[in-house]
């Protein structure tokens, strides 16, 4: 597995595994758009010359604000969204970045204990965020305080 920065050959790539894993994909021109954005830095990850998961965030004064975290659903399980979360971390951390948040369905119990697991916690609830279901978004915080993400 190989975790890199994104690249514009990578979009076609991160567009079928958007519209595999979400109910309310990004588009074509939104994925571009994202590519361009100077205050975003997303990774993907590879297996066997195949782009298989992608992680990003935006910078927002001294956070990084993940945007999505995605692996076709054939790849999960092996480590690939860990080590895309690690990256992140670390690239977070290399822009001088303080902490890092994001949203996840409380419904999605395997990514919320990643992310425990990673050193992210509970910093509140956003009520009816998704709108496909409406369903409740766990917000999650992890401070770096000179640690990465282990």
């Amino acid at each position: 597995m190989i975790i890199r920065f994104w690249s514009q050959e990578d979009i076609p790539s991160v567009q079928t595994i958007e519209n595999t894993c979400f109910a309310t994909p990004l588009s074509l021109d939104m994925l571009k758009k994202e590519f361009a954005n100077p205050d975003g830095a997303y990774l993907v990850a590879e297996v066997e010359g195949n782009v298989v998961g992608y992680a990003g965030y935006w910078s927002v004064v001294d956070e990084a604000q993940v945007m999505n975290v995605a692996v076709l659903p054939d790849y999960r399980r092996c480590g690939i969204g860990q080590a895309l979360i690690r990256a992140l971390c670390q690239t977070a951390q290399e822009n001088h970045l303080a902490s890092m948040s994001l949203e996840v369905r409380e419904s999605n119990l395997p990514a919320i204990k990643l992310y425990e697991k990673m050193g992210f916690y509970s910093i509140g609830e956003r009520k009816n965020y998704y709108r496909d279901n409406r369903e409740t978004a766990i917000i999650m915080e992890k401070k770096f305080e000179g640690s990465l993400c282990v």
